[in-house]
């Protein structure tokens, strides 16, 4: 992957993050996270924005990082 496809990822990720965080709040979890996800939500739970365990959350990191993309 070039840096400008990382960077892209990166940015992506931080768009969905937002709408994760929105369904976390309101169901609990993230909930079903299709394939056209990918690989944004693999992404995320790399970086810790995301739980490794099911069902999955937003982190603490993960709503920090979501309330920082909503402030631009």
């Amino acid at each position: 992957m070039t840096e400008a496809e990382k960077d892209f990822v990166d940015e992506y990720a931080r768009s969905l993050l937002v709408r994760w965080a929105d369904r976390t709040l309101r169901t609990g979890n993230v909930g079903d996270v299709g394939e056209e996800d990918e690989p944004y939500f693999s992404y995320a739970i790399d970086k810790g924005w995301l739980g490794k365990a099911a069902p999955r959350k937003v982190t603490a990191k993960g709503f920090s990082v979501a309330a920082s993309f909503l402030r631009r």
